[in-house]
């Protein structure tokens, strides 16, 4: 079972392009039973989420996407502590309690490559 943990809406500005709407039209004719918003840096879409998942027949889930220390993380909130938390950390930008949430890394990649290269099985060229 497909669950969409990474939903970003045009709440985004600028990095998502999905309307609430496309999404729970895409994830209806999926049958998929619960999704994940959680746009880069803000928490501005939670309140109509809630609304079209209900609409739509499927579990709405809250995060954000957030940088902190220098690397990329989805926070989803589990209940109460969790948004308290993560109002924490969306406001001091540092992790001190995650309790509540479930935090998911996103590694950074590098040369447009996400996987490290093995050496002496492929070279990268670079672009300039």
């Amino acid at each position: 079972m497909f669950i969409p943990l990474r939903i970003h809406s045009v709440y985004s500005r600028g990095r998502g392009s999905v309307t609430l709407e496309e999404a729970q039209g895409w994830l209806e004719r999926r049958r998929v039973p619960a999704a994940a918003l959680t746009d880069l840096g803000n928490l501005y879409g939670w309140g109509k989420w809630r609304r079209v998942a209900e609409a739509g027949g499927f579990k709405p889930l809250f995060g954000c996407e957030l940088e902190v220390g220098g690397r990329r993380f989805v926070f989803l909130v589990r209940g109460r502590e969790g948004y308290a938390n993560l109002t924490e950390i969306f406001n001091r930008r540092e992790v001190r309690d995650a309790s509540g949430l479930v935090v998911i890394y996103i590694p950074e990649v590098k040369n447009g490559d996400m996987y490290p290269r093995v050496p002496g099985t492929q070279r990268y060229v670079s672009p300039n």
